[in-house]
């Protein structure tokens, strides 16, 4: 009996949600930690559970190719939301905070090869003219996740406690595990495909200590050698993980797709736009609590107006970077998030909350029309055999680029005196972080210049696109004979 072919529309649903999980996940469990810290000790001790989550999926996430290649795409991405699942219910029954730590760190092992190969999944195959339509979901999906994150976290800790944060993941994994074994291709992997051991112990050590690093520089009253220590150790095994890409015979990843200026000038937008994402997730809700006393719930109800925004945009971006090109569409998404960042550099004691609402939702049109154009540009640089090495990449970038960003705009706050629940200082701290966005939004744009001077390139006579086009007419010529 021959096996139906899946539709595409049952596999881009499946990778969707699986990229979904992780991103929901963090987000939710944020909420938590207050309720779970009066359950298992101090917030400083509960604390782990977000910072043994963001270690584990920094570490996994560059081996993401190298399993891609060895075990295939199918069985990756099936036992990697096992493995979610898995961490998931060992968070939930978690007698102990060690317990609960050990299931985040599960969790976010599995979060950090589930992300990449999810895109992985949802990109093979497709043309290069509909990676912009696939882009467009998947950008959307990457925007909204974070939204309403918030919004499910606080409803399920009023109506079901902290257990219930960890188990809503389990029934989604089910699901997604049973539709994968019916509708995802069966690929096979290689298994002469060697580990590069050398290459995951660097590149891991490098980006667990540069995370590291980031969290403890966030904290209030650490210990500067030690963040200056992390730092160093960051940047020597970062160090020693390019070179040993650049020189191995079977790289952990390929780094030389950066000689594309494409695709170097895109992951670099798609980091910078990450940061532009992920530090209003920090200061609106701050100040939303904190200086307007609104309730998790209507916080994160608020919040989810940026998701409004990706969503009304998600669909017609694809078809702005087909008509203007990426590196366009991203310059006008940076215009709109700019012009959304003022008003949030105004903020006041008194200032409506349907205006921060308004605010959010212009804002995520403008970071739609930003990150989806980076990520196409990047993924239409490279080939398809390429794109399990570009996936974890991006997915790495984007997360260092919010982490980055939620450091830097927690210390601009801090240094300007905000204390939660304080009064007076604590306003102007949340005014001069948006000013830190705003900064940064200047900075991406002229990285949106360098990526349309590359684009422009590319398509003059004779450019890559041109060669690369004219070997493809060359081999399918030699088939044809």
């Amino acid at each position: 009996m021959t096996r139906t072919a899946p539709s595409t529309s049952m596999i881009t649903g499946i990778a969707v949600v699986g990229s979904l999980l992780p991103l929901l996940d963090s987000t939710i469990v944020n909420i938590s930690l207050h309720a779970t810290a009066d359950r298992f000790g101090t917030i400083t001790d509960v604390q782990w559970v977000v910072t043994g989550y963001l270690l584990a999926l920094a570490a996994t996430m560059p081996v993401t190719a190298w399993l891609a290649r060895r075990y295939g795409r199918y069985r990756t991405f099936l036992w990697s939301v096992i493995a979610f699942a898995a961490g998931s219910v060992l968070c939930a029954v978690s007698p102990t905070l060690e317990v609960l730590i050990a299931g985040r760190v599960l969790t976010g092992a599995a979060g950090g090869v589930l992300a990449p190969i999810a895109t992985v999944v949802l990109t093979a195959g497709v043309p290069r003219e509909r990676l912009g339509a696939v882009q467009s979901l998947n950008g959307t999906v990457m925007l909204a996740g974070p939204l309403i994150g918030p919004t499910i976290g606080g409803i399920l800790l009023e109506h079901g406690g902290w257990r219930s944060i960890y188990w809503v993941a389990v029934p989604v994994c089910v699901v997604v595990v049973a539709l994968a074994v019916v509708a995802l291709p069966r690929d096979s992997g290689s298994p002469s495909a060697p580990l590069d051991v050398p290459g995951l112990l660097s590149g891991s050590v490098g980006v667990t200590a540069l995370v590291f690093a980031l969290r403890e520089a966030a904290v209030p009253h650490r210990d500067p050698v030690e963040i200056v220590a992390l730092a160093l150790l960051a940047v020597g095994a970062t160090a020693l993980f390019v070179r040993r890409e650049l020189t191995a015979a079977h790289p952990l990843l390929n780094l030389r797709l950066y000689a594309d200026r494409r695709y170097a000038w895109a992951t670099a937008c798609v980091a910078l736009v990450g940061m532009l994402l992920y530090a209003p997730m920090v200061i609106v809700p701050l100040y939303l609590q904190s200086e307007r006393g609104e309730s998790a719930i209507r916080t994160g109800l608020i919040m989810s107006f940026g998701g409004i925004g990706a969503i009304l945009m998600g669909a017609r971006t694809a078809r702005i970077v087909q008509r203007l090109g990426a590196g366009w569409t991203l310059l006008i998404g940076l215009v709109v998030v700019g012009a959304s960042t003022v008003p949030l550099m105004l903020l006041t004691m008194t200032t409506p909350i349907w205006i921060v609402a308004v605010t959010l939702v212009v804002r995520g049109i403008g970071v739609s029309l930003s990150i989806v154009p980076a990520m196409t540009s990047a993924f239409v640089a490279i080939t398809p055999q390429d794109i399990p090495d570009a996936s974890p990449q991006l997915n790495l970038v984007q997360r260092i680029g919010g982490a980055l960003a939620v450091t830097a705009v927690t210390i601009v706050m801090q240094s300007d005196g905000l204390e939660i629940g304080g009064e007076g200082p604590a306003l102007s701290a949340f005014t001069h972080g948006f000013d830190l966005v705003l900064v940064v939004t200047v900075i991406t744009g002229f990285a949106a210049f360098g990526l349309i001077r590359a684009e422009a390139r590319a398509r003059a006579p004779g450019g890559p696109e041109a060669v690369q086009q004219a070997n493809e007419r060359i081999v399918a010529k030699i088939t044809e004979a």
